[in-house]
C-alpha cells in the first residue's frame, strides 16, 4: 500500500514523459508487473537555482525599454511605495469626522459610477 505522497508521485511519474518515448520507470499494480517499487525514484532532491551575478544587467534592460513603458513602471513603483507607506502608518482607531466620511462616500460613489460607465 502506497502513502498518499507516493501515490501522487507515481501518478506524476506515469503521466509525465514525451508521447513518442518509452517510459523508463512506470508502476503497474497488476500481478503481471515485473518491477518493484524500489525501481521508482520517489524522492528527488531539490536543486537550488543558480544565481548569476550581473550588477549592470537591470540597467542594460532598462535602456532597451521604450519611454512609455519606463513611465508606466515608474508610476507603478511610486504607487507601490505609497501603498506600502500607507500600510505601515499607525492606525489610532480615532473616529473620522463627518466631512471626511462624506468625502470618502462621494469618492466611492464616483468610482462606482466611473466603473459602470466604462464596463457597464
Amino acid at each position: 500500500m502506497l502513502t498518499r505522497t507516493e501515490r501522487r508521485q507515481v501518478a506524476l511519474l506515469t503521466s509525465s514523459g514525451k508521447s513518442g518515448e518509452a517510459r523508463a520507470f512506470s508502476y503497474d499494480p497488476n500481478e503481471n508487473y515485473q518491477g518493484s517499487l524500489e525501481d521508482l525514484d520517489l524522492h528527488r532532491s531539490f536543486s537550488r537555482p543558480k544565481v548569476v551575478d550581473e550588477p549592470n544587467a537591470n540597467e542594460a534592460e532598462a535602456d532597451d525599454l521604450p519611454g512609455h513603458i519606463r513611465l508606466r513602471l515608474m508610476l507603478a513603483r511610486l504607487k507601490a511605495v505609497e501603498a506600502h507607506a500607507l500600510n505601515q502608518a499607525a492606525d489610532n482607531d480615532e473616529v473620522l469626522s463627518d466631512s471626511v466620511l462624506l468625502r470618502l462616500k462621494d469618492a466611492r460613489l464616483k468610482a462606482v459610477e466611473a466603473h459602470q460607465r466604462k464596463f457597464g
